[in-house]
């Protein structure tokens, strides 16, 4: 029961892939859902700016999206937290409308739905997989004074919210930091491919 509820969320999420719905809001929506998390995370509400960590907000930002923190706030160590929260969701909204003007409208929506299908496809495997480990241990919990379908349910949310959220994270990452090939790599990438066909049938 708790895999069929876990299934139909999935394959909602496929099914709508699969008939061609536009992704592009829901890859902007999670995009500045995670700016938001690293602020949070980097800069919290409750600690003094001078105990932030702008050095690993900057890395994440640049390994998420491939931008410098300094090019979205030229002075992050003065700004305030409202003021660094904003400007960091405009700037991966923009980045993202640069990377659309790069490929092309049609293209990107293409990208979007084969990026996004193919890590929920992988995703869902890799979980699938824990899922059956799970299984396989969760009698023992029974020693432990603990009912193992209490303790299932309980750690299958868990795992569950955490594939997606993996989901989520990689869609962003592939999809900002992927790059329209030049015809002279296309053309190496053909070569060696030939190159080693030729290798394997020797």
């Amino acid at each position: 029961d708790v895999m069929n509820k876990q299934r139909e969320t999935i394959y909602d999420i496929r099914r709508s892939i699969l008939e061609g719905k536009d992704q592009k809001e829901y890859v902007l929506s999670i995009s500045e859902d995670i700016a938001g998390e690293f602020v949070d995370l980097y800069c919290p509400r409750n600690e003094h700016p001078a105990q932030w960590d702008m050095t690993q907000l900057g890395n994440e930002l640049l390994n998420q999206y491939g931008v410098e923190l300094k090019n979205l706030v030229p002075n992050p160590e003065s700004a305030g937290r409202e003021e660094l929260a904003g400007a960091l969701i405009d700037g991966v909204k923009n980045r993202y409308e640069e990377k659309e003007k790069q490929f092309g409208s049609e293209m990107m929506r293409w990208l979007e739905r084969h990026i996004i299908l193919d890590i929920v496809d992988g995703q869902w495997k890799d979980h699938l997989l824990t899922l059956d480990h799970l299984k396989e241990g969760i009698g023992l919990r029974g020693y432990g004074q603990k009912d193992p379908l209490v303790e299932f349910k309980k750690e299958a949310f868990l795992l569950f919210e955490d594939m997606m959220n993996r989901i989520d994270t990689e869609t962003v990452r592939f999809l900002y930091l992927m790059q329209p090939a030049r015809p002279e790599e296309q053309a190496e990438r053909i070569e060696r491919k030939q190159r080693r066909s030729q290798q394997e049938l020797q």
